[in-house]
């Protein structure tokens, strides 16, 4: 591996606030990638990633629907979802995949997810920004990763799938569901802003 091109990974991952290794010539391009991807984590892949399985009874279809940004610290958001969520169809394994912004309170985090839990099959959670704030009362040695953790923590408690990837089978379909946490910045959006018009320039 050259400088160059581990440069070029290194941007391409926007990874450059990761050292560059000193022993280049040892690793291979697919190693150096993941290395920068993993934000400088070389045990980050050494374990192979377990997949939970799970297989309802053979002739069920399944059904996933999706729900974001919910925010049910408001009450009346809490209410409108207990309202809205689908009737369940018969021989049908519904699959519920939620994709962050509920509730950066534990207590109301826990009565959302069982809210879901009680409806859905299957409940798969990735926290988003807001579930991870950290408000003053929590105590200034408290972060969002730490929050993140006991996010989790909580998910397990409830039967919400949060860390592993979900392998839902039947006869009739095949649905892997891969939770995936990723963070993003503004400043890692190079197109240009779109024009309120329409008009983007192009």
């Amino acid at each position: 591996m050259k400088m160059d091109e581990a440069l070029e990974l290194q941007a391409d991952a926007y990874a450059d606030d990761v050292p560059i290794p000193t022993n280049l010539q040892e690793w291979s391009k697919a190693q150096l990638k993941t290395y920068f991807e993993n934000g400088g984590n070389t045990n980050a892949h050494t374990q192979p990633t377990e997949v939970n399985t799970v297989r309802p009874p053979q002739e069920y279809r399944v059904r996933v629907h999706t729900l974001s940004d919910a925010h049910t610290d408001y009450a009346a958001n809490l209410e409108w979802i207990t309202k809205a969520l689908p009737p369940a169809r018969r021989k049908t394994y519904d699959v519920c995949v939620c994709s962050g912004d509920l509730s950066d309170h534990p207590d109301v985090l826990r009565r959302t997810l069982r809210l879901l839990t009680a409806r859905f099959d299957c409940v798969a959670f990735v926290p988003g920004n807001h579930d991870l704030w950290v408000r003053s009362a929590e105590g200034s040695s408290t972060t969002s990763l730490d929050k993140l953790d006991a996010t989790r923590a909580l998910c397990d408690a409830e039967g919400v799938h949060s860390r592993a990837p979900v392998r839902i089978v039947t006869a009739r379909d095949d649905v892997l569901l891969v939770p995936l946490q990723s963070w993003y910045h503004s400043s890692w959006d190079r197109e240009p802003a779109r024009q309120p018009d329409g008009d983007d320039g192009g």
